[in-house]
C-alpha cells in the first residue's frame, strides 16, 4: 500500500466536467475551427481579443497546449465529459531513490 498512496500524491484527478448540449455544440464549432491551426512546433502564438473587441493581447504557448485545447474541444463537442490528470513524475521518481 506504501507504493499506491506514494502514486496517488504524484497524481492529482480533477473533477470530470461534462458538456451542456450549447457547450458542445461551440465545442464543435471551435475544434473545427482551431484544427487548422495545429502546427508541429513548439510555440503557438494566439491572439486573445476580449468581448467587445476592444483590445487584444498575442500570447505564445506550448505548440501541446493549443493540441490539447483541440482535443478537449474535440471531446466535448461529442458530449463527453473531460478532466485533466496532473501528473509529476520527477517527485514520483524523487520518493522511489528515497525509498
Amino acid at each position: 500500500m506504501f507504493w499506491e498512496s506514494e502514486v496517488m500524491s504524484a497524481i492529482t484527478v480533477l473533477e470530470p466536467v461534462a458538456p451542456t448540449e450549447h457547450e458542445s455544440q461551440l465545442a464543435e464549432k471551435s475544434s473545427r475551427t482551431l484544427s487548422y491551426y495545429v502546427q508541429d512546433t513548439e510555440e503557438q502564438t494566439i491572439r486573445v481579443v476580449p468581448k467587445g473587441g476592444k483590445g487584444e493581447e498575442v500570447v505564445t504557448i506550448p505548440a501541446i497546449a493549443f493540441r490539447l485545447l483541440v482535443n478537449i474541444l474535440t471531446q466535448m463537442a461529442q458530449g463527453n465529459a473531460v478532466t485533466l490528470i496532473r501528473y509529476t513524475p520527477n517527485s514520483l521518481h524523487r520518493r522511489l531513490l528515497i525509498f
